[in-house]
């Protein structure tokens, strides 16, 4: 009942769909054959995106609360992770609310902060590493809608409002931006995700 994520993990074969309205995570194998689910209140209200890393922990975005609850392959609760960031510019130190995540290869995160227009990036640990801000050359953010990370390390971040589709390199600098929230082909009248392909 309206899905609103996806993830396949590749290394088990296994495809993990958010389904936000039934409050569920739902796990298939490559076959689509429909191996288990879990979640509803009070462990998820409304699941928004799902990661899974290789030793089978779920990662699981609800809209509820704007937080990555964390479960074990078997779909038990192991906490909620804290995405805290130091004074950046005129921003005072903070934790994120969180609309928008995604993992890189190397397990590092990227998460989109609903209090602000920004992107933050973390180590694998929740080290802080840096933000995407509206104020570095390029970018320009309002509501974002989704980040994608490539095997190479690109980052996309698609934007509701603002330019539809922006990309900066693994370090967050501006590489490029195109389309504009208007009527037609090349353009996006509600640019709601992002991916990316193995070839990037």
């Amino acid at each position: 009942n309206n899905p609103a994520g996806v993830f396949y993990e590749a290394s088990a074969g296994e495809l993990y769909v958010a389904d936000s309205k039934n409050g569920l995570i739902g796990i298939y194998d490559s076959e689509a054959t429909p191996l288990y689910a879990f979640g509803r209140e009070p462990l998820l209200v409304e699941p928004r995106d799902v990661a899974a890393a290789p030793d089978g922990t779920i990662f699981v975005l609800d809209s509820a609360d704007n937080a990555v609850h964390v479960f074990n392959y078997r779909g038990e609760p192991r906490g909620v992770l804290a995405f805290e960031y130091p004074a950046l510019d005129d921003v005072p130190a903070g934790a994120a609310r969180v609309t928008a995540m995604a993992l890189d290869a190397q397990g590092r995160w990227f998460v989109a902060d609903s209090d602000r227009p920004q992107v933050l990036a973390y180590e694998e640990d929740l080290t802080f590493r840096f933000a995407i801000r509206p104020q570095r050359a390029g970018a320009r953010f309002e509501m974002i809608s989704d980040v994608a990370v490539s095997a190479t390390g690109l980052i996309a971040v698609t934007d509701l409002t603002a330019t539809p589709v922006q990309v900066f390199d693994a370090e967050g600098r501006f590489l490029a931006g195109f389309g504009k929230r208007d009527i037609g082909v090349e353009n996006f009248t509600s640019c709601n995700a992002c991916g990316f392909d193995q070839d990037g």
